[in-house]
């Protein structure tokens, strides 16, 4: 697409309106997303087709390649939320965070830690809205006001969205993008560091003002310090797929180091000791046991990544090779093989199964468990998955659909063309735009990942900067996401009230995403980072 003046004004403007179809549908008539998606899906292959000389082949592998990418994200989708369902019905979660909570008097150290650290846990195992079901009320029992708590939740767990839900939304950036997952990691996680800090600042702010921030400025710089390099740290071990899991376990067993630290100092430590032996000495066990299913993932995680074992699954995996394509008006792609690879001991799915299977056979044997709970839990997470599945099978095939014919890399040049070199700063906005719009960072990767990418590519800046900044916006907007933030005010009896809530989180949000940008300009033109 060489010649960009080829395309009439009518052509350029048809190629923003499956994106526009969707914003629409979804903002302002309050479409679900699966009719959004299968109308933003019909637009695309008519615009293809009337203004982009697209063909039945090109269309029906457009479509091929869509249900490819769209299985790979979707088994760690619903392998994912069943593992979440499954310990919430063990009451693993409940427990864990009454050990947190039992542990942490200071109400802003709760909310640090429950809001913010514990949040990217639950976002790094489950994601869709799972954090926001689960920490907000739990911050109203400890007595925090409901939009206080609300807002809390929403901002505190989007800084794991990018490598939560066990990976989904990452591998879909990846996949989009065709960046090596060794490349593309690691530079996320070093970028990730600033929005982990401003996350929690953030936290403490909507907490206790600006007294916040200063009294809670030294936990929350030494626990960014550690999340951020236990996300780094997963990257480098080549398993993205637990970094927000890590992370968020590591800021939560710092906290309780600090915490017992605390308490051994004060006063009345003794009488507390005395007070939690007696509570704690049945639980001690328990709160392992609580903690299996996360354990299992990481070893597992890192089993995965030894030199033998890697060498054994070289050749057990499931993929489809595409053949190049070239519509009518000449827009070439490229022949790929083994698109959407799935790894059968490595990739999430298998890790997360086989760690849920051991720690249901784990509970079956201390009888804290049955068949039913098993079954249970798949119903449930059967009834959770089907909406998000067919949105994400359609949004994927449209994007396929604009990436094939060439819309989306007409689109990146109408982008680069108009900001030029202040585009870095207006890349975290593009991003968190597809969340808002989906309430999903990887639907937003989905529509926008190979879009950041070719306008990238055209501006000659680094591509992995760019495409890692598209999730980082995505994944700071899920705090303003409409259907995140129902979920928030239903839960804690605000329900009618969302627009109070998103009033409160959306300075943080934009103040997160506008320095977000100011990263991203510097990394690509002062440091100009790869």
């Amino acid at each position: 697409m060489e010649n960009f003046e080829q395309f009439s004004l009518i052509a350029k403007i048809s190629s923003v309106i499956p994106i526009l179809i969707l914003i629409i549908t979804m903002t302002t008539l309050k479409w679900s997303g699966q009719r959004a998606g299968a109308a933003g899906l019909i637009s695309s292959i008519i615009i293809s087709f009337i203004f982009f000389g697209s063909t039945s082949e090109i269309t029906a592998l457009s479509f091929l390649k869509g249900i490819s990418l769209s299985l790979f994200v979707l088994c760690i989708i619903w392998s994912a939320v069943w593992l979440y369902n499954l310990t919430e019905q063990s009451g693993s979660i409940k427990n864990i965070a009454t050990t947190i909570t039992s542990l942490i008097s200071n109400p802003l150290h709760q909310a640090l830690i429950l809001g913010w650290c514990f949040a990217g846990l639950i976002q790094g195992i489950a994601g869709f809205g799972v954090p926001i079901a689960v920490i907000a009320p739990l911050l109203v029992i400890i007595g925090m006001n409901p939009f206080k708590a609300s807002a809390i939740a929403l901002i505190g767990h989007s800084w794991a969205v990018a490598f939560g839900s066990l990976g989904s939304s990452y591998y879909t950036l990846q996949l989009m993008t065709n960046i090596d997952t060794e490349i593309l990691g690691p530079h996320l996680a070093i970028l990730f560091f600033i929005p982990i800090l401003l996350t929690g600042l953030a936290v403490s702010h909507i907490h206790s003002g600006f007294k916040g921030i200063v009294n809670g400025l030294p936990l929350v710089v030494v626990i960014s310090i550690i999340m951020a390099s236990s996300q780094y740290l997963a990257t480098i071990l080549n398993s993205p797929q637990i970094a927000s899991t890590v992370a968020g376990l590591s800021g939560c067993l710092f906290a309780w180091v600090i915490s017992n630290r605390t308490k051994i100092l004060s006063k009345n430590s003794i009488a507390k000791k005395q007070t939690e032996k007696s509570s704690n000495t049945q639980s001690k066990t328990s709160i392992h046991l609580s903690v299996l299913p996360y354990y299992l993932l990481i070893s597992f995680s890192l089993l995965s990544q030894i030199p033998f074992i890697k060498e054994i699954g070289t050749n057990l995996f499931f993929a489809i090779d595409i053949p190049s394509t070239v519509t009518n008006l000449g827009f070439k792609t490229n022949e790929i093989q083994n698109f959407a690879k799935i790894k059968l001991l490595s990739h999430p799915a298998p890790i997360i199964l086989l760690s849920l299977l051991l720690f249901w056979v784990t509970n079956l044997s201390n009888k804290n468990s049955n068949f039913q709970d098993l079954k249970k839990t798949f119903h449930k997470t059967y009834n959770q998955c089907i909406p998000t599945t067919l949105t994400t099978v359609s949004i994927v095939v449209m994007a396929m659909v604009m990436t094939t014919t060439g819309m989306t890399t007409l689109i990146s040049m109408l982008i680069a063309n108009n900001t030029g070199n202040t585009f870095p700063i207006f890349s975290p906005f593009i991003g968190a735009l597809g969340t808002f719009i989906s309430g999903s960072n990887t639907s937003s990767n989905i529509m926008f990942g190979a879009l950041q990418l070719e306008t990238a590519t055209k501006l000659g800046i680094g591509i992995v900067t760019i495409s890692s900044i598209q999730t980082i916006g995505g994944s700071i907007a899920s705090s303003i996401a409409p259907a995140k933030i129902l979920v928030g005010t239903a839960i804690v009896g605000i329900g009618g009230k969302e627009g109070e809530v998103l009033k409160k989180a959306i300075p943080y949000c934009l103040l997160i995403l506008l320095i977000v940008g100011l990263q991203a300009w510097i990394f690509s033109y002062l440091l100009k980072a790869i």
